[in-house]
């Protein structure tokens, strides 16, 4: 499951809130809550993780209008990827891209992989995650090394 958090504030009584949007299985559900604090600054919204759900998340969220911080504990995107790397995936190439990050990908000249052919984990990054998060989009947004605690 990948849970994204969003605090806004500028509610009736000028209040706080809060949004998760949860992901788990193909269902998305978006839990709203009020909170009890005084400000009226929009947060970001954090992205924990540069791996192959992480870097989507932020690409729909980009696609809706927002600015992601994606966290990355990693030295590079996908660390945990790269270390089963030269392991074949179960699913081809067409399902294995997601459709908002394909949106940011090909204005760029990104051409798809042949759909039918199983990556590698290495190639997934190498010719899929690696080119999203060199997006001017993404790129000054994914810190790599950090830890979220």
């Amino acid at each position: 499951m990948c849970c994204l958090w969003r605090m806004f504030g500028g509610l009736k009584g000028g209040g706080w809130g809060r949004a998760r949007l949860c992901l788990a299985g193909g269902i998305r559900v978006l839990i709203f809550e009020e909170m009890n604090m005084l400000s009226e600054h929009v947060l970001p919204v954090a992205v924990i993780g540069a791996g192959p759900v992480g870097l989507a998340a932020a690409a729909h969220l980009i696609g809706r209008g927002e600015t992601p911080i994606v966290f990355e504990a990693g030295s590079e995107i996908a660390a945990n990827v790269r270390s089963w790397g030269h392991v074949p995936l179960f699913s081809p190439w067409r399902w294995c891209v997601d459709k908002a990050s394909v949106a940011l990908l090909e204005p760029s000249g990104w051409q798809m992989p042949n759909p039918d052919k199983l990556p590698t984990g290495g190639e997934l990054i190498d010719e899929y995650l690696r080119p999203l998060a060199a997006l001017p989009q993404l790129r000054s947004q994914i810190h790599l090394n950090s830890r979220v605690i």
